[in-house]
Order: structure tokens, then sequence, then C-alpha cells
């Protein structure tokens, strides 16, 4: 099972000095929080899972309200949504889209959606993904360390940094302040319910608990209780322990997404997500095609697939490279895109499949309920298949269609 490093990047400058965190696939720590360059991880770590954390500063984290909309639509509204905060040119941003949650109606506005998002130079995002690609670390994701720091119900977090304090309340909203600035910085944050209720937790190292510990005392007088839990001179553990309860916004969206090597292979489920992406573009495309079982036709179904395939890996570069991708050479991917065009004009829905992969030369389709299956299988068998019906495991129909097909007549 593969390991991961997280990687806690502060300066982007070669060869600056990054904190680093070896976790077995567990989560049990490998190696404990180090100090060293991207260099020397890359070396000491090889093959590994990388998952980075940047700087607060780097990005804006905010929240847009916008009308009840569909994905699509929340996407292209956000840059227009949140122009009034942001500086400079829309185009130059990076928008990191969370979970949106619904929003209900008010006496004084409508429905809506309230979507948390992160705004950030694209070129300046670009530069510390290219960072980690020069020295041969592929990022799977890259979060705001800040955005990483859990809401607790019952207390207000801090979190202590090199004269830099962040807040969070219980409902998750934040203050970055001067830790100097605590006491303003609590009256900027909403605390829901009133702060006389809640517990004050500041999370700081030895040296900064006791270079500010009169001034939390002060300023939390307010609260019914205040903890310091210890850090050690690295917060990355801490950091990383939050990760499972935190729902920080992954900055590798869109054009940032992870690049995958081919070197790694692909999973069942993988398959069948990319193959039914792909029955997906085939049945729409349906009035568009008039699919004709001859080379010409078997051509424009492979350049389908190759197309399907190359939108999620854009590192494959020819259809021979997404055959080997996916298990398959030579006839086996004819044998695919064929059936796949035989399985839309038999009326097989996207959505109705669990499963489409080649084993052991033959194609093979899981089906996520028996409906309508009789009817496929009699349209396959027109279309000259040799078709085998069975059951899976879990009770599902499934059905192993031959490759060799037999010609038809003229």
């Amino acid at each position: 099972m593969t390991q991961t490093l997280y990687l806690r990047l502060a300066e982007l400058v070669a060869d600056a000095p990054v904190e680093g965190l070896l976790v077995a696939a567990d989560g049990s720590v490998v190696a404990e929080a180090t100090t060293g360059t991207l260099t020397e991880f890359a070396a000491r770590c090889p093959g590994v899972r990388v998952i980075a954390l940047l700087p607060g500063s780097e990005a804006l984290a905010t929240t847009a309200r916008l009308p009840k909309m569909s994905a699509a639509k929340v996407r292209a509204s956000l840059p227009y949504a949140l122009e009034e905060l942001l500086a400079g040119d829309l185009d130059a941003q990076h928008f990191a889209i969370g979970r949106a949650a619904a929003r209900a109606a008010t006496s004084s506005g409508e429905a809506g959606l309230d979507v948390p998002v992160i705004v950030m130079l694209r070129a300046r995002l670009a530069s510390w993904v290219e960072r980690l690609r020069a020295q041969g670390l592929e990022p799977a994701a890259m979060y705001l360390e800040d955005s990483c720091v859990a809401a607790k119900p019952g207390d207000v977090i801090g979190w202590m940094r090199a004269g830099e304090l962040l807040l969070r309340s219980p409902s998750g909203d934040a203050v970055v302040a001067r830790s100097d600035d605590l006491a303003a910085a609590l009256q900027l944050l909403p605390t829901d319910p009133p702060a006389a209720t809640l517990g004050l937790q500041i999370h700081a190292t030895a040296d900064e608990r006791a270079r500010h510990a009169a001034l939390v005392e002060h300023a939390a007088a307010g609260f019914s209780r205040v903890s310091w839990p210890t850090l050690p001179s690295s917060p990355l553990p801490w950091l990383v322990s939050q990760l499972a309860i935190a729902t920080p916004i992954d900055l590798l969206q869109g054009e940032f997404v992870p690049r995958k090597s081919a070197a790694t292979g692909i999973t069942r489920w993988r398959l069948a997500a990319v193959l039914v992406a792909v029955m997906f573009l085939l049945h729409v495309g349906e009035r568009i095609f008039v699919w004709q079982r001859d080379n010409t036709a078997a051509e424009l179904l492979e350049r389908t697939l190759f197309d399907a395939v190359k939108s999620a890996r854009p590192e494959i570069h020819s259809l021979s490279d997404a055959q080997a991708l996916l298990g398959m050479r030579g006839s086996s991917g004819r044998a695919l895109t064929t059936a796949l065009a035989d399985l839309t004009a038999a009326g097989a829905a996207a959505d109705s499949l669990g499963l489409v992969a080649v084993e052991a030369g033959n194609v093979r389709i899981e089906f996520r309920s028996s409906l309508a299956t009789d009817g496929i299988e009699k349209s396959l068998i027109a279309a000259n298949w040799q078709v085998r019906k069975d059951a899976t495991t879990d009770g599902r129909v499934a059905l192993t269609l031959n490759r060799a097909r037999v010609e038809r007549a003229p």
C-alpha cells in the first residue's frame, strides 16, 4: 500500500527548507517530521504519494452566496460573484471550489447556495506545482495549511505561529491576525453560541505560550475555559491529524488536476468509470453518428475512447497508450469499442452499467440491475456476439461477450 509524504511548504524559493512527514497507508507515522529540501525528500521517499500544504497567506478563502444553480453554472458564476473582493484580472485567478451547502429561504432573501471557495493567482499556484514536479514529486493534493485546522464544537480554536494567529469558530469561520491582536481578533470572529459558553483552545509551541500567556489569559476572560495544547517545533503532525476531520479544499482542480503515472496501472473501478464515461459520450452522440460496423466506424469509436481517456489523463498521446493504460491492445481495443457501439444501439444507458472491462480476451459487462437486460442480450446476439449470461457475487446480471464475433454473411 502506498505511503504518503506530507510536505509543508513555506517559501517559493529554490532549495528553501520544507517540513516533511511520511505516513503509512494505515495512518501510522513511518518517519517523524523533519526539515530538508525537496531534493532530499525526493531522494529519500521515491514513489510515494505527495500531499503539499501551502501557507495560508497564499490565497483568499471565502464563501460565495449564490442562488440555486447547477455545478457547472456555479463555476462559471464564481468570478463575478466575488469580483468586488478581488484585485486584478479575473482571468488570472484560479478558483478552487468546496462542497456547496443549501441555504434556506428567509424573509429577506431567497433560498440558494453557500459555496466555499479558495481564490489564488493561477501563475502562483502553477509555480508551486512546478517546484514540486521539478524534483519528480507529483502532488496528489494541495491544501492551504489554514484550512487543515478543523472546527471543534464547543471551542474556539487558535493556532499561534511565528507571531501570527489563526482563530476558527465552532461553525468554521476563521480570522487571521497578529498574535498581539488576539483580543481584537476575537471580537471580529462570529461565535454562535456566545463566547461565555465556549472554551478557547490555543495550539502553540512552548516558546509561543511563554511569550503570550498573559495576553491570552486577559483576552479569554469572556470564555468558560482556556486550554493550551502544546505543539512540537513542527506543527505538521498536528495538521496531518486534523485532515481527517477538517474539510479542506483541494487546490488542484481544473487545469491543475494531478497527473497520474501510467506505470502504476489502473484499478477495475477506474476502468469502469472511464468506460462508462465513454458509453455516455456514445449515447449522447448517437443522433450524430450512424454506426456502421466497418473499419471506418471502428476508427471513429476508437477515437472517442482515446478522447475520453485523454480528458482524464493529459499525458496520454496515442490510442495505443490509452489501450495500454486500460489493459487493452490490438484486437482487444477494437472489440471493446465495437461492443460499446452495440451496447448503445441495444439501448444500454451509461448509468445502467456497473462495469465494462476486457477480461481474458472477452468483453464483460456488469449491470446495476436485471431490468431490461433480456432485450439487450437479444440485441447483442442479433449483432453476432457470442453471449454468456451469469450472475455476479452480489446477484447482479453480467454478460460476457466473445470478442471473436461471427462475421456477417454478405
